[in-house]
């Protein structure tokens, strides 16, 4: 996509971004000498530098005249800026919130506290490094990736200014009162609204120039296709980043994110896009797992978080319940439910839910699992067993492949009689 000047001058592909370079306020990297750009760790391909020479001579054709003559002040205009183009020394990535609720709170602090992590880690590998040849030294200045210590948390916007100024407390950010507000000063904006609001949301943001932006996401269930209609039209990228994990608390949640899996996902074809690969490396390097994902699998990715975690408390709360008709308190049934539930759930976490499978099914207990279909008290209870002991007969087939499972397989096969 071309990039208009705002004398309405036209630049496209590595053009525009010799543009770029060459209207820098700070370096005005592309008219530096060749010794003093490989100083400075700046490259460029062959093409790139034969209009470099020719802008530096002054003998540019006519189609890229503009480029040398481009005015100063196009540097403050509301435009992408390619990585090496970033206002702040050192970063090469400005993230902004819309939303300043449990999901975009806990992010921003998370993201803020590992760019802090990453800044003094980079401090002691340079102190380390500090005899290191020229040649490692102009490879890490050639480095194009996004890592943690190169981005900022710059703020919030949300319709509550109290919420957006609470966050930026919170994260040590700026709270921002207009969406052009934040959008000008931010490269990637995470749309941390309830998930029902995103589409309004991006559909007003569009209305704005968001060019080169990177507009992400964090719902699970909906992919960003879905949540930003007409991206490709507007020059953005549309993106969801989904932590898989439930946020509780919008103060100490972040502190639960170091290990959490982001499930990454883009509006855009993955050989197609030029950031995806970029985002991914940023998000690895927070110390996170990552995974991409389809835009069309995530209602399947959403529906396999909501068994793992929703589901679940189906289950305990069906357990409960059973206690409490032996004459526990639900307090009680609780407290003794606990020990095996966090045993039962680190085991799995650990190795799997077939190596962590016990009970009447995986020892083939026929008669067991007849007692306890009878004490159930209901079809709707009996069936719920029935299907969930189904599932779990084929993991324990699968682990004991020599035992025979057909009169378990019989009995759970029976309508919700007992």
């Amino acid at each position: 996509m071309g990039q208009t000047d705002p004398g309405g001058r036209n630049y496209t592909g590595e053009y525009k971004n010799i543009f770029i370079f060459l209207i820098r306020p700070k370096t005005r990297p592309a008219l530096l000498s060749e010794e003093e750009r490989d100083e400075k760790g700046y490259h460029f391909t062959e093409k790139s530098l034969k209009v470099i020479e020719k802008a530096r001579k002054g003998t540019l054709p006519t189609h890229d005249a503009a480029v040398r003559q481009a005015p100063a002040q196009y540097a403050a205009h509301n435009r992408p800026r390619d990585r090496e183009d970033f206002t702040e020394e050192g970063c090469k990535l400005n993230i902004g919130f819309i939303g300043a609720g449990k999901a975009g709170m806990s992010l921003g602090k998370y993201f803020a506290v590992r760019q802090q992590d990453a800044l003094q880690n980079e401090r002691g590998s340079h102190a380390a490094a500090a005899n290191a040849d020229a040649d490692s030294a102009a490879s890490a200045a050639a480095d194009s990736s996004i890592n943690a210590a190169q981005t900022t948390v710059k703020g919030y916007y949300s319709r509550s200014s109290e919420s957006a100024r609470d966050a930026a407390r919170f994260t040590n950010s700026n709270a921002y009162d207009t969406m052009p507000g934040i959008l000008s000063e931010c490269d990637m904006i995470f749309l941390t609204v309830p998930d029902g609001n995103i589409k309004a949301v991006w559909k007003e943001l569009s209305g704005y120039n968001v060019t080169g932006k990177l507009i992400c996401h964090c719902s699970g269930a909906m992919s960003s296709r879905e949540a930003f209609a007409g991206i490709e039209e507007t020059g953005a990228y549309g993106y969801s980043i989904h932590p898989l994990f439930a946020v509780s608390d919008k103060y100490e949640a972040y502190r639960e994110l170091t290990d959490v899996f982001f499930t990454l996902e883009g509006s855009a074809d993955a050989e197609d896009d030029p950031h995806l690969e970029e985002i991914k490396e940023w998000l690895e390097s927070l110390g996170n797992p990552v995974g991409m994902i389809r835009p069309e699998d995530k209602t399947r990715y959403h529906c396999a978080a909501a068994v793992a975690s929703n589901l679940v408390c189906g289950l305990v709360d069906f357990s409960m319940e059973l206690l409490q008709m032996c004459g526990f308190s639900e307090e009680n049934a609780l407290t003794a439910l606990r020990p095996i539930l966090k045993g039962n759930m680190a085991h799995i976490a650990s190795d799997g839910p077939e190596k962590s499978l016990t009970g009447p099914v995986e020892r083939n207990d026929e008669e067991t699992i007849q007692k306890h279909l009878q004490c159930l008290e209901t079809a709707e209870d009996r069936q719920l067993y029935r299907l969930l002991s189904r599932r779990i007969t084929e993991l324990a087939q699968h682990r004991h492949p020599e035992r025979d499972y057909t009169e378990i397989r019989r009995l759970l096969r029976k309508d919700g009689s007992k």
